[in-house]
This record gives C-alpha cells, structure tokens and sequence, in this order.
C-alpha cells in the first residue's frame, strides 16, 4: 500500500489525543459535607461502574475516527503488481477532458510508489512532446499501447481501433461516466454557395447519456441564428434533423444547447465556397465527368461544353477549366500550355494505353508503371497509371500515386469510365471531381479532418506566402518545402474545433474545417467481452 500524501502520515501521533482526553480528562474531586451519607455512598459507586465502559468504548470511538481522518486524507492506493508495469500511459483524448485532475493524482501516486515507471501520454498516438495531463480535442486508440503497462481511459467502445493483444495490461478508469450528448454529423448536400439558391442540411445528434436530453439544435450563418429545432432525445437515440436554409454567407455552424461536460462536440462546423460560374470545357466527351459537373435537377455552377478535338487555342479561350481526356499530341500540349500560363485551370485525364509522351513532357507530367486491379477505398483501378509529378490527390491502398495537382495543373492516371475502374461509381466520385474544378478556378480550397490530423496543400513555387489564421484569430506562418515534385505546405497546427483560414497576401486560398470525430464523442464503455476481443490478458481497476 502506498499514499498519495505521505507527510499526512506526521500527522499519526495525533491518535493519541483521545486517550489523553480519557485519561487525564476527568474533571478533579470537589468535597462536598453531608450530614448523613451512607445512601449518597452508594450511589456514586453504582454510577462509576455504569459510567467507566461508556468512557472507554467512547474513547475507542474518537481514536478510530481521529485514524480514519489521517488515513483517509493521506489517500492510500492499493497497486497490485506494479513490478510488472514497464509504463503509466494516461489517456489525453478529447472525452478524457472531464478527468484531467484524476489523471495528475494517479500520475502522482504512480511515481510516489515505483519512481522508475514511465508516465507517458497518448491519444491516437503516443504524444512524447506532453508532460501533464491535459485537455486536448484528440481521438483515442488503444491499440497503440505496448504491453507490460497501466492505462489510464475511460475505455470507450470506439476506441478500440486497432487490435494491440497487449499482455499483462493494466486499466485504470474514472469512477464516473461523462454525461454527453453531441452533434456526431453536419450534412450540406452543396459544395459551394449559389445566390438565391436554398441549402439542404442535415444535421444528426446521439444521446450517450443514461438520463434524456432536452435542448435545441440552432444553425448560425456567419454568427446569426437563420433557424432550428427541438431536440428531446433518450438514452442512447439519435435522431437525424433536416431543412431548408437561405444562406448569405459561406461559415456555417450547427449549435446544440444546452452544453454539458463535453461541450465542443456540441458545435460543428462547414464552410460553403461562393461560386458564381465555373466554364468548363471537355475535350472529347464523357458522360460520367458531365454528370458529375452539371447533375439533372440539381443546382451546380458549372457550365459544361463540349469539343472533340482542339486545334487552336480561340477554341478554349472561353472556358475556365479545360478537362483533356488522353495523352495530348505536341501541338495539343503548346495549346494547353499557353491555357496554363493564361491562369486556366487544367486537367489531364491519361488514358493508361497510349504510348505518346511528347505531350506529357512538354508539360513536364512524369508518369510511372502501368496500374492494374489495385482498390482504392470503395474502388477498384482495373487499368490506370501512375504518376511521377505534382502533389499527390488520390492514392490506391497500395501507396500508388495515380492523381496529382500542380498548382492548376491535375493529373488523373484512373479512366473516368466503368471498364478502367468503378471509381465513377463511389459516391466520393462526385465530390472528388466538384472540389478540383473549383480548385484549379482559384476558388477556395476546403478541407475537412479532425483534430490533430494533418493537411497539404499544394502552392506554385517556394517563394509563395501563406498565412493561417486559426479559429482565435492567432496567424500563423508556414514555411514552403519540396514535396513530390513540386511545392507545399504541410499544417498540423489543427487542433481547436473551427475554421482555420489560409492567405496569400489578402486573398483568401483555403480552409479547414476542424471538428470533432463523432467516434470520440461516444462516451459509453466498452463492455468486457469486446475488450476480450481486442486486448490479452488485463485487469480493470476503479
């Protein structure tokens, strides 16, 4: 057994208090003269036998209260096994936050007890850059815990992401469950911001709380309420809310009141682009990049034309993006080039067959080996190919690189069409498509990830300027570095729930949307059968 606050323990001969009341605290004799006292004699001597047993078992009473006080403040803790323990990993995940003072006291207690035990911390990662115990808006996993160690989590079910089979593991949870209900999904069916053009959005809350949840889901457009719901929700139900919006400007922010102990997963947040027209121009047709552009019956701005062959550059003089299906000729590749110069945007959809690649390196695109049957996500690339140049957009599961983007140049090395690969199926297809067009339009770029992951962007040389501006207002200064071929800009800066903005000069080129992962904000436990699943051998202690 060990102690929290041995110098309490000082505090010991204090015990010794109540027997000092019971033996010198008796008042002193007075004399007092009767005339007869023979009955009075009597009496007193029936009193002192009744009255010695209650003083005594009274100063019992006193002695073991006085102990337990000194005991109980100097926090005894009982840790079985320690010798065994290699390291002390404390969970500093974003539903740890209500338990950061626990987290000190433990870590106390642990380097009080055995000094030579590590105390690390961890969330989807080992953080060897913290030292305390902190409040932070990461994920968890437990599965990068090694073996031989003691946790500190509050054992969520969802953070079981990665099966680690650690042996001998030892669990240390809070004596409490976070009561929390939370926003776990913020749907805009648009990708950009049309005048005059009403927003679907969906936004979807869960109660992980085992008591109901009253409030009110409210959606703000650039810090004003433009409408919302009632919410009233029972332990563990989500319910899915949906409406029309009049949108005036490109922040978005879903609200859910009241807060409770985790409250920034009760706000999510989008980020519309304003768009007007986008011209875009289809050098040989193809059906499944024209859907995905101009769908029937859905508002876009993309105004989509088509040409079969280019021969001068007055054909394209018009268009904003020009979207080249297969390998351009040399004569094709000066047209282009003079369109990439002008400032338009240029995508290159190679066709994995052909052998010609005096086009390609006129605009120095550097291809690789051919790609065949590897999956993408959800997709499969029967036949494509891989690319050399530019900053990588879509990777397979392999590692291939078979779509990049120089500054507002794209390369595809998958066909848009079902017989070089089902890409065009996936519903990622769509917003894949829709996002670069806007891009290689100088539009803003926005991107979506969770707190702590990572986000490059892909700028035109080195000597080009950005600046992040986070949710606080606090700028920040990323510094250009070689990637790929060409340049970028890597930020892993993300951690507040927000919108961080990216500039060059005063022109707004990016934005990040920071949120919450939903998979976090599920504070119910993981039971012991699904930890069973996932780890070796453990024991769990309150």
């Amino acid at each position: 057994m060990e102690f929290l606050r041995p110098w309490v323990l000082a505090f010991t001969p204090l015990i010794a208090v109540p027997i000092l009341i019971h033996l010198f605290g008796h008042r002193a004799r007075r004399v007092a003269k009767f005339s007869w006292v023979k009955l009075l004699k009597t009496a007193k001597t029936e009193g002192i036998r009744r009255q010695k047993p209650f003083e005594i078992l009274l100063m019992i009473l006193r002695t073991i209260v006085f102990a337990s006080l000194i005991f109980a403040f100097a926090e005894p803790v009982m840790i079985q096994g320690l010798s065994d323990i290699k390291a002390l990993y404390i969970d500093i995940s974003y539903s740890m936050s209500p338990f950061v003072q626990d987290a000190q006291k433990l870590m106390e207690r642990i380097q009080n007890a055995a000094p030579n035990v590590k105390v690390r911390f961890f969330a989807d990662r080992i953080e060897d850059d913290i030292r305390h115990p902190t409040k932070t808006f990461f994920s968890s996993d437990l599965g990068v815990v090694p073996s031989n160690s003691m946790v500190f989590t509050d054992i969520q079910r969802t953070m079981l992401r990665t099966s680690s089979k650690a042996e001998h593991l030892v669990i240390v949870t809070p004596d409490r469950i976070v009561k929390n209900c939370a926003i776990t999904d913020l749907e805009i069916s648009e990708l950009y911001l049309m005048p005059e053009v009403d927003v679907p959005i969906r936004v979807k809350v869960t109660n992980f709380s085992e008591e109901p949840f009253q409030g009110k889901i409210e959606i703000f457009n650039n810090g004003n309420s433009v409408g919302g719901w009632d919410v009233l929700l029972n332990s563990g139900e989500s319910s899915e809310f949906e409406g029309q919006f009049r949108l005036n400007f490109e922040e978005v922010e879903a609200r859910l009141t009241p807060d409770d102990e985790l409250d920034a997963d009760n706000r999510r947040f989008a980020y519309l682009p304003r768009v007007n027209s986008v011209k875009v121009l289809i050098i040989g047709s193809n059906r499944y990049l024209q859907a995905a552009l101009a769908p029937k019956l859905v508002h876009t701005p993309f105004q989509v034309t088509t040409l079969s062959k280019i021969k001068t550059y007055t054909q394209i003089t018009d268009a904003d993006v020009i979207a080249f299906f297969g390998n351009p000729d040399v004569k094709e590749a000066q047209i282009l080039g003079q369109a990439l110069r002008d400032g338009k945007g240029v995508v290159l959809i190679l066709s994995p067959d052909s052998v010609d690649t005096s086009g390609l390196d006129m605009l120095k695109v550097k291809i690789g080996r051919k790609v065949s049957e590897e999956k993408m996500g959800d997709a499969v690339v029967s036949k494509g190919m891989e690319i050399l140049s530019g900053t990588p957009l879509l990777k397979t599961d392999r590692g291939t690189v078979i779509a990049t983007q120089s500054d507002n140049l794209a390369v595809i090395g998958v066909p848009f069409d079902p017989i070089g690969s089902d890409f065009v199926y996936v519903p990622e297809f769509v917003t894949f498509v829709q996002s670069l067009f806007l891009r290689l339009q100088h539009k803003v770029d926005v991107r979506y990830v969770a707190p702590g992951q990572s986000v490059i962007f892909p700028i035109e040389t080195g000597d080009v300027r950005i600046e992040v501006v986070d949710p606080s207002g606090h700028k920040i200064k990323p510094v250009p570095m070689p990637m790929d071929g060409g340049w970028g800009i890597k930020l892993n800066i993300f951690e507040e729930p927000g919108l961080y903005r990216l500039f060059e000069g005063s022109k707004l080129v990016g934005v990040v949307v920071v949120n919450i992962d939903p998979l976090e904000s599920d504070t119910r436990q993981a039971s012991k059968d699904e930890l069973n699943s996932a780890l070796g051998s453990f024991d769990i202690v309150k």
